[in-house]
């Protein structure tokens, strides 16, 4: 439970689990976004981190509820939302793609239990930029990601990208090529 820096009365997590609210006062606290964009609100969840076996908590990337581990900063996320929460990401991202490490095929050996259901995740390279391998349970429709790997598939060089964002960087600025016959 958090105090309200306004009152000092304790606040409760509001009904959408988004921010919480002092029972006394009325004022909203919506926590900060931390350096990977999640807002964590804290409450610990029912399930527990596949690395550190801790309990994960409650917390947001923009609209999207992600689970994430406090001590491995490991994200548990819904894979209907893991490409919306990418673009959302990326259109957020005020930075040129960043290269990124080659593959580590060591990580495809690991094996993780999913959270939810304990069945064994699938490991396997992400399809996306980023060169990373990620975890998922299709029988729970859950991805887990490791700590930077969401920053990693974000920031890295992607076609589309590329077009949509940085393209006007590779384009001559108008006078800078000569034209034909003169």
């Amino acid at each position: 439970m958090m105090n309200c820096s306004n009152c000092g009365a304790p606040q409760a997590l509001a009904a959408d689990e988004t921010h919480f609210v002092c029972e006394h006062c009325g004022s909203l606290y919506f926590p900060n976004e931390n350096q990977d964009k999640v807002r964590v609100i804290g409450t610990t969840s029912e399930v527990d981190c596949p690395v550190c076996k801790v309990p994960l908590v409650l917390g947001w990337i923009n609209n999207t509820r992600v689970r994430a581990c406090k001590r491995c900063r490991g994200l548990l996320i819904r894979s209907a939302e893991f490409p919306r929460t990418i673009e959302f990401l990326r259109a957020d991202l005020n930075q040129p793609p960043v290269t990124s490490a080659p593959l580590d095929t060591d990580q495809l050996q690991r094996q993780l239990a999913c959270p939810r259901c304990g069945v064994e995740m699938h490991t396997h390279p992400y399809a996306g930029p980023g060169n990373v391998v990620i975890d998922n349970c299709a029988d729970c429709g859950v991805n887990w990601l490791d700590h930077n790997e969401i920053n990693r598939i974000v920031r890295s060089p992607d076609r589309r990208r590329k077009e949509e964002r940085w393209a006007d960087w590779d384009v001559p600025l108008e006078g800078d090529i000569p034209e034909i016959g003169s």
